[in-house]
């Protein structure tokens, strides 16, 4: 049966793609799951490719022996220009990528540009992959089986892709959201960061004594500001400068504390902590 074989391939991913992105920004915005850490995300993951994966085998059935018949004729004789056309979107996907990680980017590079770009790159990609795939398996004996099992390690980007894409989404969604920024704080906080922060501080919660009296003022004003309970929006700017990774212990300690009195957003405190 003479059939677009490489488009009925594709089609079932691209939707499990759709599911399955919209499933973990969902997941991880609203109910702030881990897709990776809970075990029954994992299993409908799992059920979602064996569900194309049969759709796949369903169309090579019906393709028959005409599994690249309704490709180029062109590509039989030379499949370089289709595997360059894969290698090329596989770069610019990740210059894209790479342009995202400096801190000068704004959110909605992760937010859109990265998931649009990565998306049109992964479907061009495997279009461009499958063509060759196809004709190759076409001049084997056991054309349809060989053209399955190349066609897995292809179509296993689908699901990483989109689990990827659905935490990047949700981490540009988390860190623009207005909300209090000590309680983003413990949620992004690892147990390693608390040891080191509380040792900054005494028993009795006081202020350790420093060799530098400057630190030793800083400290003291965040460590009042931190614990009057008023609000202190004159003291964004400074507060927001002291939080860096190299500063002193106790000064970086009460200035998170102070935050709360701050009239800082967590788009703007995020990244420094």
């Amino acid at each position: 049966m003479k059939i677009n074989v490489i488009r009925n391939l594709i089609l079932p991913w691209m939707i499990y793609f759709g599911l399955t992105l919209v499933a973990v920004v969902i997941g991880g915005a609203w109910f702030h799951l881990d897709t990776q850490k809970q075990p029954l995300s994992l299993a409908v993951l799992g059920a979602g490719a064996v569900v194309c994966l049969l759709a796949n085998l369903r169309t090579l059935s019906k393709a028959g022996i005409w599994i690249a018949h309704s490709l180029p004729s062109s590509l039989r004789y030379n499949s370089k220009p289709w595997i360059f056309r894969a290698l090329q979107v596989g770069v610019v996907a990740l210059g894209f990528y790479l342009l995202g990680q400096f801190s000068w980017v704004p959110l909605f590079w992760q937010a859109f540009v990265i998931p649009i770009v990565f998306t049109l790159s992964l479907f061009v990609g495997i279009w461009s992959l499958m063509g060759p795939l196809l004709t190759w398996s076409s001049q084997m004996s056991f054309s349809r089986a060989a053209a399955f099992l190349l066609s897995l390690p292809v179509f296993a980007l689908v699901p990483v892709t989109a689990v990827f894409l659905g935490q990047t989404i949700v981490t540009a969604y988390a860190a623009s959201r207005p909300e209090p920024i000590l309680v983003r704080i413990e949620k992004v906080a690892t147990a390693k960061d608390k040891v080191s922060i509380i040792e900054s501080k005494d028993s009795a919660g006081a202020v350790k004594p420093s060799a530098n009296p400057e630190i030793q003022s800083r400290a003291e004003v965040f460590h009042s500001l931190a614990e009057s309970g008023k609000i202190c929006p004159d003291q964004t700017k400074e507060i927001q400068s002291a939080l860096e990774v190299r500063g002193p212990e106790s000064v970086v300690y009460w200035a998170i504390r102070a935050i709360k009195c701050s009239d800082m957003r967590s788009v703007v405190a995020l990244p420094k902590l």
